[in-house]
């Protein structure tokens, strides 16, 4: 790989465009070198609203994976086909409802990864792997990705034993969903390669009391969603559930985007 651009991949299906506009303006306004980030937008689905992904002014290459169900196998085909597109050094994939937070973050992520560290993004939390990057908005090497020839395709619920309970960081007897991207911890683990894992924050009930490991800085007691921090300093956040929340209507996208908003102004 030659080109030394940040090729980030969304996967876009119902209801994106909203989100993948916000994501896109949060990435540009907390990059340092925005002029090295070329977008690849994956149209999982006719109904999407390609001209108004168009509107963004900047560097974005748009790609047909087409699908007629909303799976988590439709979602990993359309990556598959993201991935086949990327030829630069870095590449990311990023979920269309995230936002970056930390001014700066293309440098930090560059200046984390080397030959053995390959890959830096958010941690799973629930019936998954632990304690390596996933695919909610991971940074990699693109090239190592592609020596091993990996797919983002999910597969099915497996049972940990003891060939496989230090690759997935699980105890023997747990049962994991390996999910979309559950071939970047597999792969690169069992090759030798290391990942940053971000440590998730987040609140979930009405006292705001923390159910996970740091506390949430960016994330608020009443809100929902979640943030990943780096050295406690939070990087990006996810509010998901983008195919059924209305952007411009829901009240928990709406105070999410407004904080946003708030944190990249200051």
């Amino acid at each position: 790989m030659t080109s030394d651009k940040i090729q980030i991949g969304v996967a876009c299906g119902d209801n994106c465009e909203h989100y993948v506009n916000f994501l896109i303006n949060s990435i540009m306004k907390s990059s340092i070198n925005a002029e090295r980030i070329e977008f690849i937008l994956g149209i999982n689905k006719k109904s999407v609203n390609v001209e108004l992904l168009k509107r963004n002014d900047v560097a974005t290459k748009m790609i047909k994976c087409f699908s007629n169900g909303i799976t988590s196998l439709e979602h990993g085909k359309c990556l598959d086909s993201i991935f086949g597109n990327m030829d630069s050094k870095y590449g990311m994939f990023v979920d269309c409802d995230v936002a970056f937070l930390y001014k700066g973050w293309d440098v930090l992520f560059e200046s984390m990864i080397n030959e053995n560290t390959v890959i830096i993004g958010p941690e799973y939390d629930g019936n998954k792997y632990m304690n390596f990057p996933n695919i909610v908005g991971c940074f990699f090497l693109t090239d190592v990705l592609k020596e091993l020839k990996i797919s983002l395709k999910p597969d099915k619920t497996i049972k940990i034993d003891k060939h496989n309970a230090l690759i997935y960081n699980r105890k023997i007897g747990d049962e994991i969903f390996l999910d979309v991207g559950w071939e970047l911890c597999y792969k690169l683990r069992k090759s030798g390669y290391s990942g940053i894992a971000l440590p998730l924050a987040r609140t979930m009930n009405s006292s705001g009391s923390v159910v996970t490991s740091v506390s949430p800085k960016f994330i608020q007691s009443d809100m929902r969603g979640e943030e990943y921090q780096l050295n406690g300093n939070p990087i990006l956040t996810h509010v998901g559930r983008s195919s059924t929340r209305d952007f411009n209507t829901d009240p928990i996208v709406i105070r999410w985007r407004s904080e946003v908003e708030k944190w990249l102004a200051k």
